[in-house]
């Protein structure tokens, strides 16, 4: 999944779930979408939890092989996805195809309900960043980015994320010091080597 390179932080959505004729009853998933029931979500201890190897991917996202970085962080992408389980990851799925239809005010109220199922998963904070961002709601757009930072400060995503609001909102230092650290996670992250140069520029 490349999404965290697109500016407009779009997600590959050949990456996630189909839908079924058992989670929607036609293509427009927001005419049919009734809000997420607890019970309905695998427990934050399910046994289907995903369990990411961080270690090892976060070590290849150093290795000198490109193909190897790629190949890391697709890894990444994909278990920091699947992380809470199948239902959890289905949820995340809907909410981004919400956004894709534009009806944001549905992708809000599923990112909110996963958050507060799954309050431990960096995924869900980092998504609803990326919705406010869309709405031009640049200080929700921070403080989501913070917060997934928070539950997981290895997800690069959410640097990116923090330090492109950063950059457009103009706020220099707040770039630099989120690509600085996304950088020491990813050296070659290319779209965020740019943002820092220019904050660097700017701050010169």
């Amino acid at each position: 999944m490349g999404f965290y390179h697109r500016v407009d932080f779009r997600h590959d959505m050949e990456q996630l779930p189909s839908w079924s004729a058992e989670t929607a009853q036609s293509e427009e998933f927001g005419s049919t979408y009734n809000p997420i029931k607890t019970e309905e979500l695998l427990p934050e201890s399910s046994e289907e939890d995903v369990e990411v190897d961080q270690p090892r991917y976060m070590s290849l996202l150093h290795a000198k092989d490109p193909l190897i970085v790629q190949e890391a962080a697709d890894a990444l992408l994909s278990q920091w996805n699947r992380q809470k389980g199948k239902a959890a990851e289905e949820h995340l799925a809907w909410a981004e195809n919400a956004i894709e239809e534009f009806d944001l005010e549905l992708a809000e109220t599923v990112l909110l309900q996963l958050i507060d199922t799954y309050a431990d998963w960096a995924e869900p904070y980092h998504r609803l960043g990326e919705l406010y961002f869309m709405c031009e709601r640049m200080e929700e757009s921070v403080q989501f980015s913070r917060l997934a930072i928070a539950k997981n400060p290895a997800y690069f995503p959410a640097w990116h994320a923090l330090a492109l609001t950063a950059a457009l909102t103009k706020d220099w230092h707040l770039a630099e010091q989120a690509t600085d650290r996304a950088l020491e996670i990813y050296p070659s992250f290319a779209s965020v080597a740019e943002i820092n140069c220019t904050a660097k520029l700017h701050l010169a």
